[in-house]
């Protein structure tokens, strides 16, 4: 399939957004930091081809400057119902490719959904004011990260 095609069938799509689950939340009771801080942040994709949905993992630390300690852990997993997911399957071998607009959309939709999260999560908190910055979800490209759930 050329990426033109590919570029018109994830415009075809219906997607649909199923789920939004906080799988993991830890939080450093310590005093706020005078230090700056950072944000480490992973973004995994998850195929279950019987169900026809995807599901992206966001895994966001935030970390002091020296990467010393870790002061709040947020996972999130955001489930995307795709109705066409099957024509991405290729047919020979069962193999499964994301195309990159689609990994595209559906990355900068979990991480944006992730930042609210976080905003709900840390109100009240030293890390109130420690918003996700705008990144680039194309920063997340990894050929090779889609996993087969069961």
């Amino acid at each position: 399939m050329n990426p033109q095609d590919i570029e018109q069938l994830v415009k075809e799509s219906k997607i649909q957004l199923q789920g939004i689950d906080l799988i993991e939340f830890s939080f450093s009771s310590q005093d706020a930091p005078s230090e700056t801080h950072i944000f480490e942040v992973n973004v995994e994709s998850k195929v279950n081809k019987k169900d026809l949905n995807i599901v992206i993992i966001t895994n966001i630390k935030i970390l002091t400057s020296d990467k010393d300690k870790c002061l709040a852990k947020v996972v999130t997993g955001c489930r995307y119902l795709v109705d066409n997911l099957k024509e991405f399957i290729e047919k020979s071998n069962d193999d499964f490719e994301m195309p990159i607009l689609l990994v595209d959309l559906l990355n900068s939709i979990s991480l944006s959904t992730t930042r609210g999260i976080m905003f709900e999560l840390f109100k009240g908190t030293f890390l109130h004011n420690y918003v996700l910055p705008i990144v680039n979800p194309k920063d997340f490209r990894v050929v090779d990260s889609t996993q087969e759930t069961r």
